[in-house]
């Protein structure tokens, strides 16, 4: 059992999707994930010493940087599986230790799987995927340094993330942190939804105009923003207005919009299709749905409690 200290999670998988192959933009390698991680570290150390805690992983990048950074220890215990819940089985073991805080590397993706594992201490989403919507994207040196301000001086207020809340018909569960999609198609393949024109409906719990992604849309019509209390939804389709969209890194497309419109937290967004299609959640066609099964959505503040470095390194008075 530790005494506090800072926990990191990377996702190896994070940012080598098929987005990365139908746009422009190149793969995130292994060693850029270890540079990043030992950035974070040395930001860790600038208040004084403090303990940096992470979980082996399937491609052996936590087990390398702790080999070669003497303030970092690797929890000892087999690698962690593969697969999607991966993060959440890292986050467990590192809250079981005991850390003060979490910083995780990945992207949307990898963020959402945050929310499902329900952190009970603070996390910092940081970029390492291909859409980091969710994420931070400042310097990873400041990062760290904005962890070692909470480990040494407390924790600034935070409210919960939002997060979208899926449920279907067929009583199946689960959610988003930033955009859940309905999807013109029946399996779920690659995961990633880089057609743009397979989409009818969007519900955004960040639009913004600034980062690819589906969100993106949202942003071109009526940005919300992560602080907000409200979520927007899309209608897309055929005949619809064109508005221009970055759906991945060099990939800009123009999606037919016929409406879009505000809904507070806690209001239910349904939708359908008339054919056999997929849920996307934060981008990933997660669910198969069968044709006229409804999808509900609700927006709420029960997500985990986002560091934003910004708040944490505000001087205080």
């Amino acid at each position: 059992m530790t005494t506090g200290g800072i926990g990191l999670v990377v996702n190896p998988r994070a940012g080598r999707d098929i987005r990365r192959l139908v746009a422009r933009a190149s793969m995130v390698s292994g060693p850029d994930k270890m540079l990043q991680l030992r950035r974070v570290i040395a930001g860790t150390q600038a208040l004084g010493p403090v303990p940096v805690y992470l979980v082996a992983d399937e491609d052996g990048l936590a087990q390398r940087v702790a080999s070669e950074e003497p303030v970092a220890t690797l929890l000892p215990g087999s690698p962690r599986p593969e697969g999607a819940d991966a993060t959440a089985t890292a986050i467990r073991q590192l809250e079981e230790a005991g850390v003060d805080v979490l910083a995780v590397v990945g992207g949307d993706g990898t963020q959402r799987q945050v929310a499902k594992a329900v952190p009970a201490v603070p996390v910092l989403p940081l970029a390492g995927g291909t859409n980091n919507v969710a994420c931070w994207l400042g310097e990873d040196t400041v990062a760290g340094l904005a962890l070692a301000r909470v480990v040494f001086d407390g924790l600034p207020a935070l409210r919960p993330g939002k997060v979208l809340e899926v449920e279907t018909d067929a009583g199946r569960r689960d959610l988003a942190v930033v955009d859940v999609a309905w999807v013109g198609a029946a399996f779920v393949g690659a995961l990633a939804v880089w057609d743009g024109t397979l989409v009818s409906q969007l519900l955004l719990g960040v639009a913004d105009p600034l980062r690819p992604g589906l969100s993106n849309v949202g942003g071109h019509l009526a940005p919300v923003s992560a602080q907000t209390d409200e979520a927007l939804e899309v209608r897309l389709g055929d005949g619809g207005e064109p508005v221009p969209a970055v759906l991945a890194p060099g990939l800009l497309v123009d999606l037919p919009v016929h409406g879009h419109r505000r809904h507070p937290l806690g209001a239910p967004v349904e939708g359908t299709r008339s054919v056999p299609f997929t849920v996307a959640l934060d981008g990933e066609r997660t669910l198969t749905c069968r044709a006229g099964e409804r999808v509900r959505v609700t927006a709420r503040r029960e997500g985990p409690r986002w560091l934003d470095p910004a708040t944490v390194l505000k001087p205080r008075r």
